[in-house]
C-alpha cells in the first residue's frame, strides 16, 4: 500500500551494451544508474472503468557509483530515495525498487566482467488516476509531476562544490509534511494557500515550515532559497546562511537547521540499518519476457482492486499493467 490513494507506480530495469566513453581509463566498476520518469493522467472513461492516459512531462535523474560501495553504502541512494518519496511511493516500495535495482546491477556486472562501466536505466511510470466522481481539474491538481517537485539540479551531481550546503539543507534540513498531515500536532493549520503560487496543499504538493513560522509548498520555497535569504511573506532576512555561489558566508547544516521543528513525517537520511532492517525480499519482481532476458520488471498499485488500467500504453506494447 502506498502513501494515498490514486496513484500508481510501474517499473522495470534495462541494460545498454552501447559503448561508453567512460570505460577508457576507469581503473574499478562503476555504476551509472539513471532514472526516466514518465509522469501520467490516467482519465477514467465515463461508459467503462478503464482509462485514458495522457504523459504530462518526463525527467530523468542520473547518479554514477563505484559497484564495489553500493551495497555496503546504500545511503549513497539518497538523493534517489528522495525522488522516489516525492514521487508517493511507501518506504517499502522505495526499499524493493532500491534492492532489486542493485541486484540486477550486480548480476550485469557478473554477466559482463569486462566492462567497466555498467549502465542501468530504470523506466519508471508515476500514474496520477483520477478516482470516481473526481473533477478533471482536481486531478490534475493533486498530480505528480515536475514542477511540484524539488528542482532535478539539487538532486544531480555537482563536482565544482556549488550549493552544497544549501542542498545538505534543503534535501535534509527542511521540514515536509504532506497534505493531509498539515494539522499534525504541535504545527496547527499550517498552510491553506502558498503566497507564492497561490495553490493549496496536496498529497504531491508537501508543506514546508521555515524557522519564522511561514509555511510554503516545499517545492515553492526550495525554489526561492536557492536565490534568495529571505522569507518570501514576512521578509525576515537571512533565514538560512548557506554557501552559494559568489557568496563568501557559509555556515553549518546544523546551524542552519537548529531552530527548525521535527514534525512527524520529516524524511530521514536513508542509513544502511534502516535499509537492512527492513528489505523486503524481491517480492515484485517478475520472470523476464522473452523479448529481452535482461529486462526486470516491478509493479506497485495504490488502487481497489476492481479499478485497474485495461489498455497497454502506447509506448511499449509490450507493457501490461494490472
Amino acid at each position: 500500500m502506498g502513501l494515498v490513494s490514486g496513484y500508481q507506480h510501474h517499473y522495470n530495469f534495462s541494460y545498454t551494451e552501447a559503448p561508453i566513453s567512460a570505460d577508457i581509463g576507469v581503473q574499478s566498476k562503476i555504476l551509472v544508474f539513471k532514472i526516466r520518469t514518465s509522469f501520467i493522467l490516467l482519465q477514467r472513461k465515463k461508459l467503462d472503468d478503464a482509462y485514458e492516459h495522457e504523459i504530462m512531462d518526463t525527467e530523468c535523474l542520473s547518479i554514477t557509483l563505484p559497484l564495489d560501495q553500493i551495497r555496503d553504502s546504500p545511503e549513497k541512494f539518497h538523493n534517489i530515495v528522495y525522488r522516489l518519496d516525492e514521487y508517493l511511493m511507501s518506504d517499502d516500495q522505495i526499499l524493493s525498487f532500491i534492492y532489486t535495482a542493485l541486484d540486477y546491477a550486480q548480476r550485469i556486472s557478473a554477466a559482463h566482467p569486462s566492462r567497466f562501466v555498467v549502465p542501468i536505466f530504470a523506466d519508471v511510470l508515476v500514474c496520477t488516476v483520477q478516482l470516481e466522481d473526481e473533477p478533471l481539474d482536481e486531478a490534475i491538481d493533486r498530480s505528480v509531476r515536475p514542477d511540484c517537485l524539488v528542482p532535478l539540479k539539487l538532486l544531480e551531481p555537482n563536482d565544482d562544490g556549488s550549493y552544497h550546503h544549501l542542498r545538505d539543507y534543503l534535501l535534509r534540513g527542511l521540514p515536509r509534511i504532506r497534505g493531509d498531515d498539515v494539522h499534525v500536532e504541535g504545527f496547527g493549520s499550517l498552510m491553506e494557500t502558498c503566497s507564492i503560487c497561490l495553490g493549496g496543499p496536496t498529497a504531491a504538493a508537501p508543506v514546508s515550515l521555515l524557522p519564522c513560522r511561514h509555511a510554503f509548498h516545499s517545492h515553492c520555497v526550495v525554489r526561492w532559497l536557492m536565490v534568495n535569504d529571505s522569507c518570501p511573506l514576512c521578509r525576515a532576512e537571512k533565514i538560512i546562511q548557506l554557501e552559494k555561489p559568489d557568496t563568501s558566508q557559509v555556515t553549518t547544516e546544523a546551524q542552519a537547521t537548529n531552530h527548525l521543528p521535527r514534525p512527524a513525517r520529516v524524511r530521514r537520511p536513508i542509513t544502511r540499518a534502516r535499509f537492512t532492517n527492513h528489505l523486503p525480499r524481491s517480492a515484485r519482481v517478475r520472470r523476464a519476457p522473452a523479448w529481452h532476458e535482461d529486462y526486470v520488471m516491478g509493479s506497485t498499485n495504490h488502487l481497489p482492486v476492481p479499478t485497474r488500467l485495461r489498455q497497454a500504453p502506447a509506448w511499449h506494447s509490450d507493457y501490461v499493467i494490472g
